[in-house]
């Protein structure tokens, strides 16, 4: 049912031309009808070349990104996929690879390459307070280890003071001569107003301002948000918030682990066992574990724990973890 006014409908469907009929007037003395056929679209082979960072094939992952929908994938060592033409942004991920992001726009067969690496943690925050963080509007709280967009039920209508924002107070910086690309990592769950209100992030420093996600979208499911951006050598901040009209509140965002990754581009961060970004005696445990016998470790604790460097796992590795994490006191 529509309100009395001209229209301009669009209809869609993934494998298929979109077509846009304009001009609209629904009659309130009638029925008006519409006959729409859609078009299919050519199909093409998309097949994968990965590269992974160990000889080892792993389990990796795919989101493919196309007309604002996602589907996910397992990948197995026959990777091809016959999609319609069009463009896809697709990410590759695991537990312990970098999220790698590849744009293509499908218009005859094509060969994916893609080459993966390890992961180290620039910045990881479970919210256990708000320490990190300063409220520059609304009533942000954390609860049971996740952020909260607002203590009531819904987030507020539109404010004169501006959207409601909180802004990390930790810098992310890195000693590196060239721009470095990251990942943003989001556990979260998200309601807004569909289309109106817009969940935003925002990565700026001393010297420019930059949105790197926006949402305007519902999933009240936990799940994972890939943010791709790159930083500089200087001090850079994440800022997020909601930014709403003067209609409908929806209960926001919900957010449970935030995350800020970079690709080691050679190896892997020596010493990092559990992969949390720190060197400690947590890494040593999980090290003396797998030396004893008692647990069974991933391609890339492999790597992670062969801290000196002589393709051995053994004790000297654990001495050699021990007085790096020492002389870091």
């Amino acid at each position: 049912l529509l309100y009395a006014g001209t229209f301009t409908l669009e209809f869609s469907a993934f494998g298929y031309e979109t077509q846009i009929v304009e001009n609209i007037v629904p009659s309130s003395s009638s029925i008006t009808e519409l006959n729409i056929a859609l078009s299919p679209l050519a199909y093409h082979n998309v097949s994968l070349d990965i590269t992974f960072p160990s000889d080892q094939v792993q389990d990796i992952s795919l989101i493919k990104y196309s007309d604002s929908k996602a589907d996910t994938f397992n990948l197995t060592l026959n990777n091809t996929f016959y999609w319609p033409e069009g463009d896809y942004d697709l990410v590759f991920f695991s537990d312990d690879i970098f999220p790698k992001k590849k744009s293509i726009s499908l218009d005859s067969d094509q060969v994916v390459s893609v080459d993966l690496d390890w992961y180290d943690v620039i910045f990881s925050d479970s919210f256990e307070s708000m320490n990190n963080w300063n409220v520059i509007w609304g009533d942000w709280y954390i609860n049971n280890g996740i952020l909260k967009s607002q203590q009531d039920l819904t987030y507020d209508d539109y404010h004169p003071l501006g959207p409601s924002r909180v802004n990390l107070n930790t810098p992310i910086y890195l000693e590196q001569d060239t721009t470095l690309d990251i990942v943003v990592k989001l556990s979260m769950r998200n309601e807004l107003e569909w289309g109106v209100d817009t969940l935003f992030v925002d990565l700026y420093s001393q010297s420019d301002s930059l949105n790197i996600y926006k949402n305007t979208s519902q999933n009240w499911s936990f799940h994972n948000e890939y943010i791709h951006s790159s930083i500089n050598n200087e001090n850079n901040y994440i800022s997020m918030g909601i930014k709403s009209d003067i209609t409908l509140g929806y209960r926001g965002l919900e957010l449970d682990k935030l995350d800020i990754l970079c690709p080691v581009i050679d190896g892997c961060k020596l010493g990092d066992f559990n992969h949390d970004g720190i060197s400690n005696i947590l890494d040593i445990v999980g090290i003396t574990s797998y030396i004893t016998g008692l647990d069974i470790i991933t391609e890339f604790q492999k790597c992670t724990s062969d801290v000196n460097n002589d393709i051995y796992i053994d004790v000297l590795d654990i001495v050699t973890l021990l007085t790096i994490i020492l002389e870091d006191e």
